[in-house]
């Protein structure tokens, strides 16, 4: 009995497992069946413009600091008063001006104190002068009394011989000989006493010539005038103080000195260097509160550092239509004086005209992508171009002046109607589907 409702349970439970199955499969079944959603891919809207390769004259900005290689500092060659200091820092002084001037009683007393030491050494050397010539007559006399006496010894010798005279005659005779002898020496050490004397003395007589002189220049330097037209960059005195011997005066320098040092990488150098040895002008170009500026490149820095090398422009003036008009090769030509907005310290930034580049295409900054490549639109596509990017060239677009990047392509682009991306996607890669969108950009070279 109980074995026969054990089986009774399994089989409804097994009826109810396949009541549950068939019902799960009659579900499944009978669901509705929606159509598979296809999937778009996306298509970027970007701006592209017509890629034309041609000649183009690019430029590389650059930055510099003003600076005067010549500021003149004028430090007081003597103690004294500051009796005259008519300008002020930053003053523009005409050639000829008097800058400052000590006083005139400081700059004379040196000197006729350096005439008066003079004047007593060349008296001494005179009064020797003649001791020598009164010490040279003493020794000629003293040299002719010895000769005698030596003839009187001969004399003697002969009469002795005759028995006219005796030995001790010959003996005096060969005495006063002996003491001769002593004075001629004597007098011989008295002129050669003299005439190292007389020697000291006459280098004396120059020394003292030699601080007149410089008497004379230091009186002269205390009187400063300016050389050229000069700006005053620093006045350190005041009129009424009292300074001492190389004590800082003023110091200036000419407007027409002043040059621009500007740090360019190497590579630049290594495109300019050949042309610019061959006496090719580099010119750069900026604009000042005073109008248009051409600088000049001058020269460069004997050593290098890591990755610049120091340039040096001189900074020229021009008028504001031949800024845009003349060629580079003529503004060295047609240059004027420096700009007076120049100073000392300023920082500049400027354009260098560099060589022309055939097989170019200028593009704006937002179409290059790593500094070496770009994309072109290839049937609906990106396609990434390898370029080098060579400068920058100014460039009109809808009546406003705009710098580009000038590049020259690193493979070859093909045909003509190539069109580059302009538009700057942060996740453009080859192959992504763009689309191009109207736009009507109107752009001239500079």
């Amino acid at each position: 009995m109980f074995k026969g409702s054990k089986i009774k349970s399994y089989l409804l439970a097994g009826a109810i497992l396949l009541a549950a199955v068939g019902f799960f499969a009659y579900l499944k079944a009978t669901k509705p069946h929606q159509p598979p959603v296809a999937v778009k891919e996306k298509v970027w809207p970007v701006e592209v413009q017509p890629l034309h390769l041609k000649t183009w004259h690019p430029v590389a900005p650059l930055y510099g600091k003003v600076e005067a290689p010549q500021l003149v500092k004028v430090v007081a060659p003597m103690s004294g008063v500051v009796a005259q200091l008519p300008v002020r820092e930053g003053q523009t002084v005409e050639k000829g001006q008097l800058l400052v001037a000590l006083s005139k009683a400081d700059r004379m007393l040196p000197v006729q104190k350096a005439q008066a030491q003079l004047a007593q050494a060349q008296a001494e050397w005179q009064m020797q002068q003649l001791a020598t010539e009164a010490n040279q007559a003493q020794l000629a006399q003293a040299q002719a009394i010895l000769q005698l006496k030596k003839t009187a010894v001969h004399r003697t010798q002969q009469l002795i011989k005759k028995h006219l005279a005796s030995q001790s005659a010959l003996d005096l005779a060969k005495e006063a000989v002996v003491r001769q002898q002593q004075a001629v020496t004597q007098a011989q050490l008295a002129v050669s006493q003299q005439q190292a004397r007389l020697q000291q003395l006459h280098a004396q007589v120059q020394a003292a010539e030699v601080a007149l002189a410089q008497a004379k220049l230091n009186a002269e330097r205390a009187y400063v005038v300016a050389p050229a037209k000069v700006r005053i960059a620093q006045v350190q005195v005041a009129q009424g103080d009292h300074v001492n011997t190389n004590t800082p005066l003023l110091s200036y320098y000419e407007p027409q000195q002043l040059e621009i040092r500007s740090e360019m990488p190497t590579t630049l150098f290594d495109r300019l260097y050949s042309q610019w040895q061959a006496g090719v002008p580099m010119v750069a170009q900026t604009v000042s509160a005073t109008g248009p500026v051409s600088l000049n490149l001058v020269r460069f820095a004997a050593q290098a550092q890591t990755g610049t090398i120091e340039a040096f422009f001189k900074p020229m003036v021009t008028d504001r239509a031949e800024q845009f008009t003349q060629k580079p090769e003529k503004f060295a030509k047609n240059a004027k004086i420096p700009s007076p907005a120049l100073l000392p310290g300023a920082l500049w930034h400027f354009d260098l005209s560099l060589p022309a580049e055939q097989n170019s295409f200028a593009v704006p900054y937002t179409a290059l992508y790593g500094m070496d490549h770009v994309y072109l639109l290839e049937n609906g596509r990106l396609k990434k171009l390898k370029v080098q990017l060579l400068g920058d060239v100014p460039v009109s677009v809808a009546g406003q002046r705009q710098k580009w990047a000038l590049l020259k392509p690193l493979q070859p682009v093909k045909g003509a109607g190539v069109q580059v991306m302009v538009t700057h996607l942060p996740n453009a890669i080859e192959g992504l589907k763009v689309k191009p969108v109207d736009q009507a950009v109107s752009k001239s070279g500079a």
